[in-house]
């Protein structure tokens, strides 16, 4: 009885060990190990039992540090290939901008405030050494074969929702917007736009006055205070007022401008005296380059003034064009059937991680009520725009320096885009670039370049030619092609630097 009352008592403290301290995740060090000792001094009086029961335990034990140090060693062993830091910069300087962004996306590292690719390679360089092992191991295999991660690893939640006190147990995918929108929720900001009314039928006759000129959505984009909307939401407005967190946390703050940025329809706002101990919570930013049709889509914002309200819907498709406020083209537009309404306008687009992938701007609708058809500015232009904003005040746009034709395609029958006014003494005067004239002894108009294509691609009209010269950095060097002389007949190939031509106004 007594030996069977032994063996119960080993097997029980076997089990028990194994599940506290290796299905736990705890480690068996040597402080345990006494305490495992004294555990046997305590058990029934068979002291060979009780030994091959700690026997076992640290067996265990080192099977289990094995384990840990295999998965280690695995780790070392991806990174094999990279370990030195000229070769593991060199690996990350050869992956691509969209790829940069998925690894940092997926090892959760912050890089809103990145511009260039460089600044993503440092952050993905120096964040190495602290990654989780499972993250670790991501970059490692990246950085070794200098290839994007699968889809599948990348788009992994790691989140599997959150109970909320509910009775009802929720299903995986409820759990997960609900948990979602919890995180997110605080960081969405309801906008008060007042301005001063400049006539018209609600302008009581003596005057104007001051009035809400209407309400949108913003989001906190970092911890300083800085809040993301749309330009149109402030466009008329003389003061703004911004509401963000939940509860009891709830503040309310004037905002100032930072910029804007009219062509992609954004705004920079910063709030002004916010307590040193209040906490803002800015959203996680994510990447639209790896976006697919289908993925979940979620809409937060304050549709007729209900604050922070959350709809659902999908990815309907990606690469769409909208017009913004100023009349330019915004390319890579997402579509959505996630319920956007007004008062929705500046709000986040989110994934099913809860990461910015979007900021609603419009709806296309005969009736003016949502019709199942949204669009979102894709966060990739919102980040580089913002980041533009906030380092210098405004967004820089690389342009020719010239002045050309504003006319539709096709327009006066000309191939391409015909240039007016070539600057004296500017960059494309020196590249050779031409302009119209008017012949001073005939009177007659001398028609000037006509460009064709940049960089190989062909330019219709003037929109695809500023379309094009969108994806251009200041600085960099592009090849016209261009027509010239009588009847157009030459063809010439020039090379221009671009220059920083400001916003669009």
């Amino acid at each position: 009885a007594n030996t069977f009352h032994c063996a119960v008592s080993d097997a029980l403290l076997v089990a028990w060990i194994f599940y506290r301290y290796l299905w736990g995740g705890g480690v068996i060090d040597d402080r345990r190990c006494a305490a495992l000792g004294t555990c046997c001094a305590y058990a029934p009086p068979a002291g060979m039992l009780a030994a091959r029961t700690l026997g076992r335990v640290l067996a265990l034990s080192r099977g289990a540090g094995q384990l840990v140090h295999g998965r280690a060693a695995a780790a070392a062993a991806a990174a094999g290939a990279t370990s030195d830091a000229v070769g593991a910069r060199r690996a990350a300087e050869s992956l691509s901008t969209a790829e940069l962004f998925r690894l940092l996306d997926a090892c959760k590292v912050d890089y809103r405030d990145a511009l260039e690719k460089k600044e993503l390679v440092e952050r993905l360089l120096a964040a190495r050494a602290g990654l989780p092992t499972a993250a670790a191991a991501l970059v490692e295999r990246a950085l070794a074969s200098a290839a994007a991660p699968s889809p599948a690893a990348l788009r992994r939640s790691s989140s599997q929702g959150a109970r909320h006190g509910l009775s009802v147990p929720l299903q995986p995918e409820e759990a997960g917007v609900v948990a979602t929108f919890a995180r997110a929720a605080p960081s969405v900001a309801f906008i008060t736009a007042v301005g001063v009314a400049q006539g018209g039928a609600l302008v009581p006759r003596g005057g104007a006055e001051a009035s809400p000129r209407g309400t949108g959505s913003g989001f906190l984009w970092d911890a300083q205070g800085h809040v993301v909307t749309n330009y149109h939401v402030i466009q008329h407005a003389t003061r703004v007022a911004v509401s963000v967190g939940e509860g009891k946390d709830a503040k309310t703050f004037e905002a100032g401008l930072v910029g804007v940025d009219r062509d992609k329809d954004l705004a920079v706002l910063k709030l002004r005296d916010v307590p040193q101990d209040y906490a803002l919570q800015p959203l996680d930013v994510g990447t639209s380059s790896s976006l697919l049709v289908g993925q979940t889509a979620m809409a937060i914002g304050n549709p007729f003034g209900l604050d922070r309200s959350l709809s659902v819907g999908v990815v309907s498709a990606v690469g769409r064009e909208v017009r913004s406020v100023s009349g330019r083209t915004i390319a890579g537009v997402i579509q959505t059937d996630a319920a956007i309404n007004p008062g929705n306008s500046g709000g986040p687009l989110l994934d099913s991680r809860g990461a910015l992938i979007g900021v609603n701007t419009m709806i296309l609708s005969p009736s003016g009520a949502f019709a199942g058809v949204g669009f979102a500015v894709p966060v990739d232009t919102v980040r580089r725009s913002v980041n533009q904003i906030l380092r210098h005040g405004r967004v820089a746009r690389a342009g020719l320096g010239v002045s050309v034709f504003h006319g539709s395609e096709g327009a006066m029958g000309l191939p391409g885009v015909l240039v007016m006014v070539v600057p004296p003494q500017s960059e494309a005067q020196r590249a050779g670039l031409r302009g119209t004239v008017q012949d001073a002894r005939t009177g007659q108009t001398i028609l000037g370049d006509v460009i064709t294509e940049v960089d190989g691609t062909a330019v219709r009209g003037t929109e695809d030619l500023l379309n094009l010269l969108e994806s251009k950095a200041v600085g960099q060097t592009v090849e016209l092609t261009v027509q010239r002389g009588t009847m157009l007949a030459a063809t010439r190939r020039v090379r221009l630097r671009l220059q920083d031509v400001g916003p669009t106004d």
